[in-house]
């Protein structure tokens, strides 16, 4: 007994609600990639499914062919839809504005083909008519023919798209798109069979296909949580990251990773449904758990790898609301950094133990031999005694700077709120520069943190080089550096500079050299203090030429506080 058209047309329209029951989790799910396009792609196959399902039931050519039509349309529209959703889930392309309207606008053109083709006939020729069974018998034409490939290109790229993603990504990223670039397939069949042997096959066969396809939609989107659980590992923002990024559902089950991941952990390309307690095995168990405790939103880890003990803080996301779809673990290495901080720490034990070297052991005989000397100064002659006093006084000045040198090097720790005017003032006092004057540039206001004592360091050591190294009168300025910005002067540092002889373009980049010095009597060592206090404290300091043609050392601070706007 053959089946009768009504029955097939009852079944193309159940195939038609099937497709509508897809809509569910798509409208769920309206913010995740490729919800918008999957949407469209499922009324379209119903659009299809319902006016193929229709035709059985009409008798009338011209309501056939305006059925017929609307039929195309939904074809048309499956095409569309597939390649914008290929292209939303790899985001190998840019969907841009020139992109939809190209696809919008090549819609519209095929529906004004379709609809005017009784005065052109490029679509159907006239002799199109109905059969014994109610369907159309089609007399295509090129128009038909061109629509028809270009639609078969949109699937076509799309499904290239997807299978790309699938070969080069992993785990549930990998699945779910190797399940979506087969999920057209049966479809297409259908409709590629109905194009080749429509002379033998009386019913749309495009539809039934769509049946395969149906069933690998619920894969994708009940076993694989397409829609349902935001991929994680993208192609580009994550598997190229340094840090490792693993993926965890809600019973702690690895459902994705990047290369990292897998690299740190000694992974395997299968690790889809791993419990994360054997992914983590190189973890202790202890560590394992605080990674679980959903509270700890980071935690510091170290762990053990090759041999080799590895640092990394932990930072635990959850995805969904509560986490309730899962979480995702960054593992950023901190290793160098550790590393350098026990070096630094190292540095400064080994300067403090130099400053007691030079504090005690060097300072305390000089202090015995200076007593000596003043107590035999009156049976010396008076050439020898000035040649040994000079020379005593030049250990002295040695053994201060190479004291205040040790200590500039160690790493700043704690900060105090200095104003920029008061440490300049206080130093000028202390370094005792009578032959010259000091011209202060800035407001009252100026403040930024720094190790004040170290800084007084570089002010005095400033202070007492330009005048050592330049004949009265002479003028010191400090001031702020400034940058404009929307009308708005921000403060980025200060400068000291003086109007006294300069430095030769030539040796400027040497000043901060331990033992440069222009002078015979001069140690060689404040300047190099300079650079080393202004290194501690994370600066930057540079030396160039002043307006007036002396030496201006240029300060660059990144830690000003929000008192440091210029009047």
């Amino acid at each position: 007994m053959s089946l009768v058209p009504q029955f097939i047309g009852v079944l193309q329209l159940l195939v038609g609600v099937l497709s509508l029951l897809f809509l569910k989790p798509a409208l769920k799910n309206p913010t995740k990639r490729g919800s918008r396009s999957f949407q469209l792609f499922t009324v379209s196959v119903a659009i299809y499914a319902f006016c193929s399902g229709t035709d059985l039931f009409v008798a009338d050519r011209t309501v056939s062919l305006w059925v017929y039509n609307l039929e195309l349309l939904g074809g048309v529209l499956m095409g569309v839809a597939w390649l914008l959703l290929a292209i939303e889930v790899t985001e190998r392309i840019r969907i841009t504005r020139r992109l939809i309207a190209g696809l919008a606008g090549y819609t519209i053109l095929s529906q004004l083909l379709v609809w005017t083709n009784p005065i052109h006939h490029l679509v159907l020729d006239s002799t199109t008519s109905i059969n014994s069974v109610n369907n159309l018998v089609l007399a295509r034409e090129i128009g038909f023919w061109v629509l028809l490939g270009i639609t078969y290109l949109l699937v076509l790229v799309g499904t290239a798209l997807l299978a790309v993603e699938a070969i080069q990504t992993t785990g549930i990223r990998r699945k779910q798109m190797s399940i979506l670039s087969l999920a057209l397939i049966p479809t297409f069949v259908g409709s590629f069979i109905l194009m080749v042997f429509n002379q033998i096959v009386q019913y749309d066969s495009t539809v039934f296909g769509y049946v395969g396809t149906a069933i690998l939609f619920a894969l994708a989107l009940f076993n694989s949580r397409f829609l349902d659980i935001e991929p994680v590992a993208r192609r580009i923002a994550i598997d190229a990251m340094e840090d490792a990024t693993v993926t965890l559902d809600t019973q702690n089950r690895v459902i994705d990773c990047n290369r990292s991941a897998r690299e740190l952990f000694d992974i395997q390309d299968e690790y889809y449904g791993m419990a994360a307690t054997d992914f983590f095995a190189v973890i202790p168990s202890k560590t394992r758990l605080r990674l679980s405790d959903a509270t700890n939103k980071e935690t510091d880890i170290t762990v053990a790898v090759e041999g080799e003990q590895r640092h990394f803080t932990v930072s635990v996301s959850p995805i969904g609301e509560n986490g309730l779809s899962g979480s995702v673990l960054v593992f950023h290495e901190t290793t160098r950094q550790i590393r350098r901080e026990r070096q630094l720490e190292k540095k400064n034990e080994q300067l403090d133990q130099f400053a007691d070297i030079v504090s005690h052991d060097l300072r305390n005989p000089l202090s015995v031999a200076r007593g000596y000397f003043d107590m035999s100064r009156d049976n010396i002659d008076d050439d020898h005694a000035e040649k040994i006093d000079r020379n005593l006084g030049r250990m002295e000045e040695m053994i201060e700077d190479l004291l205040t040198m040790s200590r500039a090097g160690m790493t700043v720790k704690e900060l105090d709120a200095v104003t920029l005017r008061t440490l300049a003032t206080e130093s000028w006092e202390s370094a005792q520069t009578s032959t010259a004057e000091l011209d202060l540039q800035m407001s009252e206001n100026i403040t930024f943190n720094a190790d004040r004592e170290r800084l007084m360091h570089v002010f005095e050591n400033i202070f007492r080089n330009t005048v050592d190294h330049n004949d009265s009168p002479l003028t010191i300025r400090v001031g702020v550096l400034e940058t404009m910005e929307n009308g708005v002067k921000d403060v980025t540092g200060f400068f000291i500079e003086d109007d006294g002889d300069g430095i030769p373009a030539n040796e400027r980049e040497a000043v901060f050299d331990h033992g440069y010095s222009t002078s015979d009597n001069g140690t060689g060592f404040g300047l190099s203090i300079v650079k080393q206090i202004v290194d501690a404290h994370g600066w930057e300091v540079s030396l160039t030429e002043a307006v007036t043609g002396g030496v201006r050392f240029e300060f660059y601070v990144d830690n000003f506080t929000t008192e440091t706007r210029a009047d």
